[in-house]
Parts: structure tokens; C-alpha cells; sequence
């Protein structure tokens, strides 16, 4: 934090940690767009025909995302609603069928609600290194437990 002032204005750090961050996660390529497209169509990735593909997708059912929310630990930051693992664990009899339901509604659509899909970033200060010094922080994204329980309970399907 060499020559480094401290800022105390809430709107002048925000702003910091903006330019900061978007300095950070930006770079510049002098890579053009058919670069990049001749790139993308010289890989030999696999591809799952449409029975394999048929084979792992479906409706996720309540018994499987129940057992799932069971393996989550506790004490954990919630994501945007504000539920935690302990509340839903607590109210999974009464809400997850609502839930699972809205999963397979969510498949059908092929598309998560908004409140589904959102995420809220956040700061976390690294182990070592002066808290004032912007480089010592990373962010992290919070996701909804209802989201964590859909990922996991459709990366577990068959």
C-alpha cells in the first residue's frame, strides 16, 4: 500500500473497490472474433448423443433434494433470501415440495425463476494482510440454498 491514501467516504470506496475489481477481471486480447470462432470449432469436445442426454435429464423429485439439503453443512452465510441450511433443513417437510416443484416447472421452461438465478457478491477479507489494502479482499458469490440444493440434486441425477 505503498503511497496509498485512505478513503472514508462510503460512495469514494465503493467506487475504489469497483475500479479495483474491474481493473483486475478485465484484460485485453488482441485476439480477433474469427480467432476465437476457428479456435472454438477445431475442438474435439465430446457430445452426448440425444439418448444419453435424455438419460440424465429429468424432474428432480423431493426425496433426492431432501437428501441432498442433508449433506450441507451448517453455520454457513446465506444467499440473497436470507434462509439458511438450518432453516430450510427445518422446514423442508412443509416447503420442499413447493420447492421441487418449482424446480420441474423451472425445467420445463428451461429457465430458473429471477430469484433463482441471482446471486449476491460479496467481500471477504484473505487470512494475512492489512484490511485496508483492497488487494487483501476476494469476492465470493452467495447462492440461495434452494439454489445449492438443485445444482447438487441435478449433478447427482443417475
Amino acid at each position: 500500500m505503498e503511497n496509498e491514501t485512505i478513503i472514508k467516504n462510503e460512495t469514494q470506496v465503493l467506487d475504489a473497490i469497483e475500479k479495483y475489481f474491474k481493473d483486475l477481471y478485465t484484460s485485453e486480447s488482441n485476439t480477433t472474433q474469427e480467432q476465437c470462432e476457428s479456435f472454438i470449432q477445431e475442438l474435439r469436445l465430446p457430445k452426448l448423443s440425444d439418448e444419453e442426454r435424455d438419460e440424465f435429464e429429468g424432474l428432480l423429485k423431493y426425496d433426492e433434494c431432501k437428501q441432498i439439503l442433508e449433506t450441507f453443512p451448517n453455520d454457513k452465510s446465506p444467499g440473497e433470501n436470507g434462509f439458511t441450511v438450518e432453516n430450510n433443513k427445518c422446514f423442508f417437510e412443509l416447503l420442499g415440495h413447493n420447492l421441487v416443484e418449482s424446480f420441474n416447472e423451472a425445467f420445463e421452461a428451461n429457465e430458473l425463476s429471477i430469484s433463482q438465478r441471482r446471486g449476491v457478491i460479496t467481500l471477504t477479507p484473505k487470512e494475512d494482510g492489512s484490511l485496508l489494502d483492497i488487494s487483501n479482499w476476494r469476492p465470493i458469490t452467495l447462492l440461495d440454498v434452494d439454489c445449492k440444493i438443485a445444482t447438487k440434486a441435478i449433478a447427482k441425477q443417475r
